[in-house]
C-alpha cells in the first residue's frame, strides 16, 4: 500500500490540490485599515462570494451570505479563512477537503467527494449583537433597510401580544 504524504501550504501558490491539508489565502484587496474592525469569531459578517472547484475551475455557487463567524454554520475553511478581513477586503481562499465537504461532497454531486475548493470573497459588513444574529439567522444580511423592516415587524408582533409599558 502507498503511504500518502501530507504537506502544509505555506503560501497561496504552494497550495497543492489533493495534498495540502491547510487552507491558503491571498488578499487581492485589503479593506480600509484606518476605519472599522477586523472580522473575528462571534462577529456577524456578510460576505459576497463565488465558489469553484479547484480541479477544473467550474463555478458551483455564488451569492451573499451573513453568518456568525466561527459558529460552524459554514465550512471550517470559511470560519478560519475569513478571520482578520476588513470591510471592503477581497480574499481568495483555497480550501482542502478536510476543511470543506470532505468525503461526502455536497449539492448532490455538484461538489464531488474530496474536492479542493477555491472561493473569491469580499467582506461587505461586520456587526454584532442580538439584532445582527436574528438577521443572519433569517438570511437577511446587513442591509440597513432590511434591518429597519425586521425591527418594525418585531415591534408590531410584540405589541400585538398586548405588551404594555410601565408608567
Amino acid at each position: 500500500s502507498r503511504k500518502r504524504v501530507i504537506t502544509r501550504a505555506t503560501t497561496f501558490d504552494e497550495y497543492s490540490p489533493g495534498i495540502s491539508t491547510d487552507l491558503a489565502y491571498s488578499d487581492t484587496k485589503l479593506g480600509d485599515e484606518t476605519e472599522g474592525p477586523t472580522a473575528k469569531p462571534n462577529d456577524i459578517i456578510t460576505v459576497q462570494y463565488s465558489g469553484r472547484l479547484l480541479s477544473n475551475g467550474k463555478q458551483f455557487d455564488a451569492g451573499v451570505i451573513s453568518f456568525k463567524l466561527g459558529s460552524g454554520r459554514v465550512i471550517p475553511g470559511w470560519d478560519v479563512g475569513l478571520q482578520g478581513m476588513q470591510i471592503g477586503g477581497q480574499r481568495t481562499l483555497r480550501i482542502p477537503p478536510n476543511l470543506a465537504y470532505g468525503r461526502s461532497g455536497a449539492g448532490g454531486g455538484v461538489i464531488p467527494p474530496n474536492a479542493d475548493l477555491e472561493f473569491d470573497c469580499e467582506l461587505k459588513g461586520i456587526s454584532s449583537g442580538v439584532g445582527a444574529e436574528v438577521m443572519a439567522a433569517l438570511g437577511l444580511g446587513l442591509n440597513p433597510r432590511t434591518g429597519v423592516l425586521v425591527v418594525f415587524l418585531l415591534l408590531v408582533s410584540w405589541l400585538s401580544y398586548g405588551v404594555t409599558f410601565p408608567e
